[in-house]
């Protein structure tokens, strides 16, 4: 293996690493979004009044 060839497979292999990094760091964007999306929809639901008991025992089934 050559010196060019050497630079070129080490080239390739440092620009693959930062695509994977960035990738990743997408992904972690991403998913924090999704966990803040979640978190508030919690909030909400938390919030909400709760169902009268009456309400509750009727959707069980018999």
């Amino acid at each position: 293996m050559n010196s060019r060839s050497r630079v070129l497979l080490v080239s390739l292999a440092a620009l693959a690493g930062v695509c994977l990094t960035l990738a990743l760091g997408r992904w972690q964007l991403q998913r924090a979004a999704y966990k803040e999306n979640l978190s508030s929809q919690m909030e909400v639901r938390a919030a909400l009044a709760p169902l009268p008991q009456d309400a509750v025992l009727a959707l069980a089934p018999e």
